[in-house]
């Protein structure tokens, strides 16, 4: 049994959400010191903000689903392993 193509799936799922979400983090960021500075500039409007947190939503959606079923697939490594034996 190979681990190889969840593996790799993982593997780029991972970068690509820790990516977006360092992104969405600064651009949050960037919000809330323009708003809290003297100048009480709006850069993010509700519409973009609610975009940016269904996209974190989607994101934990996704990485809880590829983890579950990582987490099974190496169970049944696990077990082929040890009957192996």
């Amino acid at each position: 049994m190979t681990i190889h193509p969840l593996g790799h799936e993982s593997a780029s799922l991972m970068r690509d959400a820790g990516y977006a979400v360092d992104t969405i983090g600064k651009l949050i960021l960037e919000d809330i010191c323009r708003k809290s500075d003297d100048a009480n500039q709006e850069f993010l409007r509700e519409y973009e903000l609610g975009g940016l947190l269904s996209a974190l939503q989607v994101i934990a959606a996704a990485l809880c689903d590829t983890g579950e079923r990582f987490e099974n697939h190496l169970k049944k490594a696990e077990q082929y392993e040890e009957g192996a034996k």
